[in-house]
């Protein structure tokens, strides 16, 4: 995309960002966000802002896209948080 730019958040993660609004970062493991068979944090979520709650609502509803979800993250920005790991896996395409 033009005019992207690659910060340094906070500890350490990486902070996508157009004209200094972040649209996407890469989360450091969290609490919130464990694989259920062995409770370990997920060390792969990605976190992205959307336009608008009906952007981030028409993406959780898509049943072609069953990786999303809301629960890792608040903010005031509507927002949508994806394992890299299910991104990539076959189906999710």
């Amino acid at each position: 995309m033009p005019h992207v730019t690659l910060q340094g958040g906070p500890r350490g993660i990486k902070l996508y960002q157009v004209g200094g609004k972040s649209f996407v970062l890469f989360r450091t493991p969290r609490p919130d966000a464990v694989d259920p068979e062995t409770g370990e944090p997920y060390p792969d979520v990605i976190m992205f802002w959307v336009p608008s709650e009906v952007d981030k609502q028409a993406l959780l509803q898509d049943p072609s896209l069953p990786f999303f979800s809301t629960s890792h993250f608040e903010t005031t920005r509507p927002c949508g948080c994806v394992r890299a790991a299910s991104a990539n896996s076959p189906g999710s395409s």
